[in-house]
């Protein structure tokens, strides 16, 4: 199996756990901007008590997991719950555009290539040989 040198990952387990690490990380982002700019008071109660950090990315400090859960989970939800809620659909929203960008950016480049083949005449392969004269000699 080749090595995912690029990113540092032995394999292509490793390379999905990163990927699922960094979509995490970009919903905790969305949702705790969304949920700061709407109730500031209900972020404070709900944050993660530590950061999250993944390579190069910057920190972000997500909401808590368990309440999380338990704001989503109940049966009637306080108008705190129905805030935290409301911030985690924002937030998987607001990371399904961010990873639908990527497929967008690709489509782009792969249009560029077309149009730069087809103003150069069509692909041609190039031939690697050692020069005719070269061959002559031998």
């Amino acid at each position: 199996m080749a090595d995912l040198i690029a990113i540092g990952y032995p394999d292509t387990t490793t390379a999905i756990q990163a990927e699922e690490e960094v979509q995490r990380l970009a919903k905790d982002r969305f949702t705790a901007e969304h949920l700061i700019t709407t109730a500031p008071a209900v972020y404070e109660q709900y944050k993660a008590p530590v950061p999250s950090r993944f390579l190069f990315l910057a920190e972000t400090t997500g909401l808590d997991g368990t309440k999380l859960s338990a704001a989503q989970t109940a049966v009637t939800k306080t108008p705190d719950q129905k805030l935290v809620s409301e911030a985690s659909i924002v937030g998987d929203r607001e990371t399904l555009k961010a990873d639908a960008f990527i497929p967008a950016v690709m489509a782009v480049i792969y249009v560029l290539l077309l149009l730069y083949f087809k103003a150069i005449g069509g692909y041609r392969p190039i031939h690697i040989d050692a020069p005719a004269a070269a061959q002559k000699a031998s």
